[in-house]
Parts: C-alpha cells; sequence; structure tokens
C-alpha cells in the first residue's frame, strides 16, 4: 500500500507540485525519490540508480499538451514525433489527447518494462500493462468541478497512484 500513496506523491512531485523548483529539477528530485522507492521494494540498491535513472529518462519526455486537453483545457498543438503522427486528428481534440497519453503511457511503461525487469519481473509486467492507460487518470478528472489545473495535479496523483500499483 505503501507503494501505491509514495508513487501518487513522486508523480505530483515530478508535475511540479510540493516543491517549487527550477525547471526540470523536480524530474530530478522525483526519479531519486522513484529509485529510493524501488531500492525499498526490491531490497536492492542498484535500484536506485537504475530505476530512478529509468524514471528519469522516460519523464524527459513532454506530454503537457495532451494532459491539458484531457483535463478540459485548450488545444495548444506542438512539433514533435508524436505530435507530427498525430496531426491529422487535431480536429478531435479528445481523440488526439487520448492517443497522445496512450502512446506515451506505451514508451514510459516500455522504458520501466526494460529497467524494472532484472529486479522484479512481475512488476516490470504490470507496468508496462497499466501505462498506457494513462488516458484513464486525466480523463476521469473531469468528472470534477475543479479548474483544468486542479484537474491535471489531481490526475497526476491517480496516474502516480496507477504506477504504485503496479509496484505493490
Amino acid at each position: 500500500m505503501i507503494e501505491i500513496i509514495a508513487a501518487s506523491i513522486i508523480h505530483r512531485i515530478r508535475g511540479g507540485g510540493f516543491i517549487k523548483l527550477p525547471q526540470g529539477r523536480s524530474d530530478d528530485i522525483a526519479a531519486l525519490f522513484f529509485g529510493l522507492l524501488c531500492w525499498y521494494i526490491t531490497q536492492n540498491p542498484w535500484a536506485i540508480l537504475v530505476l530512478g535513472g529509468a524514471y528519469r529518462l522516460a519523464e524527459s519526455f513532454g506530454w503537457g499538451q495532451w494532459v491539458g486537453v484531457a483535463v478540459g483545457g485548450n488545444l495548444v498543438p506542438r512539433k514533435g514525433v508524436i505530435d507530427d503522427l498525430l496531426r491529422e486528428l487535431e480536429p478531435e481534440p479528445d481523440l488526439w489527447a487520448g492517443l497522445g497519453l496512450t502512446i506515451r503511457g506505451l514508451m514510459f511503461g516500455g522504458i520501466m518494462f526494460v529497467a524494472m525487469l532484472p529486479f522484479d519481473q512481475v512488476a516490470a509486467v504490470k507496468l508496462f500493462i497499466i501505462c498506457p492507460f494513462m488516458p484513464l487518470a486525466y480523463f476521469a478528472t473531469r468528472l470534477l468541478k475543479k479548474t483544468p489545473d486542479e484537474r491535471w495535479a489531481i490526475g497526476e496523483y491517480i496516474y502516480g497512484a496507477m504506477i504504485g500499483l503496479a509496484l505493490w
């Protein structure tokens, strides 16, 4: 159970919640905490370096434009590999955001799968299965009577909890 709570908080820290740091520093802090959590789970100190590093690598790709639409914000297209693949879906913002977040979740899950495999094969498979469901964490927040910024923060907690569930 501690895995779910800790991963939820860690993912919110990564998103810039809790700690106000210069750009990218919250990612570094979250990666360190994630590595420490994985050390606790696996009882292997190498998890700090390997899984903390993988978390940082997996989180370094952008996804904010899709989250913004998923939580009820406006479409702000960007340039990037995934964006170029989804360009034709921009007239359907929900589909565009959902597919973008699914691809992004697959990327995160794939990186974490490879990194987790030597430590815990079951958790590796669970991460790979759960991570593509990232859109659910953010679209579900539309049910709340909150601003898009508040829903974004709540979505980070939910997605973090989903990652923690895979680690539990």
